[in-house]
């Protein structure tokens, strides 16, 4: 949608001036350069601005029905009509959605931000602003699609290759506020990650169709954990009895439940060492254990396993429910407990907010299933910019 409006202006009448073919050559240029900045940051619309104001257009995002209206805004001077004003957005839509919950004030909060017309350094400092684990960015795609959209994730520090719990806030977010009809899919096109269909069944709970990444590894520390993460979990390396790795750049360290269970807070300083997105210590799970973690008794009913997520190296000092961790975390136990396509194992990640996760492998895919509760909706004003 946002290049066939760019193509309209692009291909506005000029008034026969000796400038006006440069001005609709340059036109032409930039329309082919949003054309391919968008295809390789997965066709979202983000950066379109940068593009648009090298031209010289004037935009205004107006949300309404997500859609976008852009406008030129031009002066007549003595030889042409030229573009010499241009105002970003000075608000956008946000909410607050607490993922992988059944009532609000559990499971894991992200923002989700409407990016029409945001730059990445906006997005940055928003996400900084809101200073959650994640803040999802969301753009409608180039077909006007109502179940097609861009989505991008920031930590506060950093921007980050897969989200689950943002994943899950923002297709929560789009259907609750009306942007797609919740009996519609939503493709969200991403930028590492490829395209994540997510479906509402009527119950309200939500799947996310996710990339399986199963970590590789072996019993013992040596192969891959080594004396950083376990001084950092503050534990001995003869506690470690299986660790691995996973393309996501997650290092999983499987421990006893006992140990799991009486874990003192990390060294989050020797942590950030570790050339890893995030540590996930975890263990099967038992009735035994959730009385070491002092949670109530159906806490841990229909529970496989239970982990953690510490990310000091990317501004998370610990996740509270982390759906791209189990993306990892389902493969591997699915396995080992014999479980087919279609079976699902579930996890509890045992932070103080604390959640389950349920995941169904299906070849090289992995099914995370989980509710959302939205808890803050409202306007972000932004900063006025003039150029």
């Amino acid at each position: 949608m946002l290049l066939r409006s760019a193509a309209l202006l692009f291909t506005v009448p000029l008034r026969s001036s000796p400038g006006s073919s440069r001005i609709a050559a340059l036109g032409s240029d930039h329309l082919q350069a949003c054309r391919s900045r968008f295809r390789g940051d997965g066709r979202a619309a983000f950066g379109l601005t940068n593009h648009l104001v090298a031209f010289g257009v004037s935009f205004g995002v107006l949300h309404r029905s997500s859609q976008l209206r852009w406008r030129l805004s031009s002066r007549r001077s003595s030889s042409t009509t030229v573009a010499t004003h241009v105002t970003r957005p000075t608000h956008t839509q946000i909410w607050t959605v607490d993922s992988f919950a059944d009532a609000a004030f559990g499971g894991n909060p992200a923002a989700v931000c409407i990016a029409d017309g945001l730059d990445d350094e906006s997005m940055r400092l928003i996400a900084r602003e809101m200073n959650l684990s994640e803040t999802a960015f969301v753009c409608r795609d180039l077909d006007g699609s109502a179940s097609s959209w861009g989505l991008r994730w920031f930590t506060p520090t950093v921007e980050v290759a897969l989200c689950g719990h943002g994943t899950l806030a923002a297709a929560h977010a789009l259907w609750e506020a009306g942007f797609c009809p919740k009996t519609e899919a939503i493709s969200f096109t991403t930028r590492q990650s490829g395209i994540l269909t997510i479906s509402r069944e009527e119950s309200g709970m939500i799947e996310m169709n996710f990339p399986a990444d199963a970590p590789v590894g072996s019993a013992g520390s040596q192969s891959l954990v080594g004396t950083t993460v376990v001084r950092g979990l503050g534990i001995l390396e003869d506690d470690v009895m299986w660790s691995g790795k996973n393309e996501t750049g997650d290092i999983f360290v499987e421990i006893s439940a006992e140990l799991f269970g009486q874990l003192n807070p990390p060294d989050l300083g020797i942590l950030a060492e570790t050339d890893a997105r995030g540590i996930v210590p975890f263990c099967a799970s038992s009735s035994a254990l959730g009385a070491l973690l002092g949670l109530r008794g159906r806490a841990l009913r229909g529970v496989d396993f239970v982990s953690r997520f510490f990310g000091p190296r990317i501004g998370i000092s610990e996740d509270p429910v982390t759906g791209s961790a189990h993306c990892g975390l389902g493969p591997l136990w699915a396995s080992r407990l014999g479980r087919g396509d279609g079976e699902a194992v579930v996890g509890y990640q045992a932070s103080e907010r604390g959640g389950r996760v349920s995941v169904v492998v299906d070849g090289k895919r992995a099914l995370l299933r989980g509710s959302a509760v939205t808890v803050l909706e409202g306007k972000l004003r932004l900063p006025a910019v003039s150029i």
